[in-house]
């Protein structure tokens, strides 16, 4: 190698050092900018007393916005759709959120390839309500790629308990579905707690993103089962469905049976096809 192209060859690793340097730096300001906005939005979300629960429900669904608004912000200058990983993508939102690996609320991440490109899918449960009364937001949202950056391309804020009068669920489960029967679409199902009882109530949701929007694909009634991850269990064509109940309608928050709903998956969504109890 000659003395010029060393010395060029020296230049372009110095000059990409000091790119990541500043990359680096900028990513870290932002990091702390995003995470002291959020956690100034995070405390009118919650309340203590009867004063504080009246501000909390006059500015509830504007805060939410604003916060979810700002975790889009964080996404877009903290990670890049050719270095980023789910499970650092995770990890920040959890950072960001002050969240622990104990707590009962969660984030989850996934990065799917689809016909329209490379997408990051984010579940996002921000901590609202007061004393025993959990109001969580759960919120699903799309990034796509644009400028080297993920930008936000569809969300979807409809996963709730389908109890009327209470329908908050919080600490809520995601996973996957290991073959969507559409293909060119990202499908997972969501579980979540619908309240404090034991065994607690499960709501559940099945949806699809297809590149471009989310929607539900599968929408019913909660069960009561043990906890979110024990209430399915996936099969090869679709998933079995665990519930609890009490066969002599005395003690229903005493369930002594376990009922198994098998489902098959087609474009329109599950299929009941076998059922069993033990």
């Amino acid at each position: 190698m000659t003395r010029r192209k060393r010395s060029l060859t020296v230049f372009v690793v110095c000059w990409a050092s000091c790119l990541l340097v500043r990359f680096a730096q900028a990513q870290q300001r932002a990091t702390v900018s995003h995470a002291a906005a959020v956690a100034k939005l995070s405390k009118q979300l919650l309340w203590h007393d009867e004063a504080t629960q009246k501000q909390y429900l006059a500015v509830r669904d504007q805060v939410t916005q604003q916060t979810l608004h700002e975790i889009d912000s964080f996404i877009s200058d903290s990670y890049q759709p050719a270095t980023a990983t789910a499970d650092a993508v995770k990890a920040g939102l959890d950072g960001l959120l002050g969240y622990k690996s104990r707590d009962a609320l969660k984030n989850v991440s996934f990065l799917v390839n689809l016909p329209g490109g490379r997408f990051l899918i984010t579940g996002i449960e921000l901590r609202r309500g007061g004393g025993n009364f959990a109001e969580d937001a759960i919120s699903f949202r799309a990034y796509g790629q644009s400028g080297g950056k993920f930008v936000l391309v569809a969300h979807i804020e409809d996963f709730h308990s389908s109890d009327a009068g209470n329908p908050f669920v919080y600490s809520f489960y995601c996973e996957p579905l290991p073959a969507p029967p559409v293909i060119g679409e990202f499908w997972f199902l969501a579980l979540a707690a619908a309240n404090i009882q034991a065994p607690p109530m499960i709501a559940m949701r099945l949806y699809a993103f297809d590149g471009e929007k989310f929607r539900a694909v599968w929408s019913p009634q909660d069960i009561m089962c043990e906890g979110p991850k024990s209430a399915v269990r996936f099969t090869s064509s679709g998933f079995v469905v665990n519930t609890l109940f009490d066969p002599t309608g005395m003690a229903p928050h005493s369930p002594t049976v376990a009922v198994h709903t098998q489902y098959t998956l087609s474009s329109d969504g599950p299929h009941e096809v076998a059922k069993w109890k033990n």
